[in-house]
């Protein structure tokens, strides 16, 4: 069995196998400090009720270039997972020269790391957002598609409680 640390699934990866779950044993096993993915064996429809999944999704930005990357469905069965899409998505873009986040939780991204994030897109700002998201594959009782506006974060002094996040409360950069 193929594990990989979630932050290395790359294009490849992801059209091998479009879902992955995470290796919560594994990482167990092997005292791993981070996230260990392996292939899912679920069949379609898949279900992040079932077992916490990655899977591929396709992202057309504003000037309507497609890009691969994942996403972490949104379990709604679920009466503790987070339904915020974008954020609880956590939508990631996969290109040749290495992965864009689009969610940076408690701190903002910082001008460089935009920066940095435009160069991997091959992209100016005016080009890129608003991004569409959908999952490329079918999700059985979840939330497997948003809408990007921007770079996502939420201001640490300005939440209520940093678990139950609330949309008001997300903000977005460029």
């Amino acid at each position: 069995m193929e594990l990989k640390p979630d932050n290395e699934l790359n294009a490849s990866d992801l059209l091998k196998a479009p879902v992955w779950e995470f290796a919560f044993k594994e990482m167990k096993e092997q005292g791993f400090n981070g996230n260990l993915m392996k292939p899912s064996d679920q069949t379609a429809p898949y279900s992040p009720h079932k077992a916490r999944i990655l899977v591929r999704a396709t992202f057309q930005l504003k000037d309507g270039t497609i890009f691969k990357g994942h996403i972490l469905p949104i379990d709604l069965l679920n009466p503790f997972a987070g339904r915020l899409a974008p954020v609880d998505l956590r939508p990631v873009i996969v290109t040749l020269k290495g992965p864009v986040e689009f969610w940076y939780g408690a701190t903002p991204p910082s001008r460089q790391r935009i920066a940095n994030n435009y160069r991997l897109l091959g992209k100016l700002a005016r080009d890129v957002f608003p991004i569409t998201v959908k999952s490329d594959v079918e999700i059985d009782n979840g939330i497997g598609e948003a809408t990007l506006n921007g770079f996502l974060y939420c201001d640490q002094n300005e939440i209520e409680d940093f678990f139950h996040i609330k949309e008001k409360e997300i903000k977005s950069v460029k």
